[in-house]
């Protein structure tokens, strides 16, 4: 296993498989947004090394969910050079801004659970997502499974 400051990560495009399966109320408020606040100091690493910076989590079991509330809530801490992706994550739009995106750019790409492939494990799930980036980080050790 290798850290994040073992890498030559500059002006490199990094996904960054974070935990985002935050709590929320019945109504779909975040309650405890501290997994949130816990990825902010790897994003800014990325950042001040010229990164562009992908984000993927899941929501919810089934896919049904959003990543969007999350989405509203990072851009508390993030105002700037941030936004969310809610195209499937292999669609041509995707890819057309994934393509867009410019040094200590951050983008969230909606939940990994609407794709069949996350739920499944597939190989060329992996692959297919690989191709967006340099560098693979994961900052969520709670859903490596």
């Amino acid at each position: 296993m290798k850290f994040l400051n073992e890498f030559k990560q500059k002006n490199k495009i990094v996904i960054v498989r974070v935990d985002f399966n935050v709590p929320q109320d019945k109504d779909g408020k975040i309650i405890d947004d501290f997994r949130i606040k816990a990825v902010l100091p790897t994003i800014e690493y990325l950042k001040k090394k010229g990164s562009i910076i992908i984000l993927i989590a899941h929501i919810g079991d089934d896919g049904k969910d959003s990543l969007k509330i999350v989405a509203g809530r990072i851009k508390k801490f993030l105002p700037t050079n941030f936004s969310f992706i809610e195209s499937p994550i292999f669609s041509d739009e995707t890819k057309k801004i994934i393509n867009n995106l410019k040094n200590g750019d951050v983008v969230l790409l909606e939940n990994l659970r609407r794709e069949v492939g996350e739920k499944t494990n597939s190989p060329s799930f992996a692959r297919g997502i690989s191709r967006y980036a340099d560098i693979y980080v994961n900052d969520a050790f709670s859903v490596s499974h």
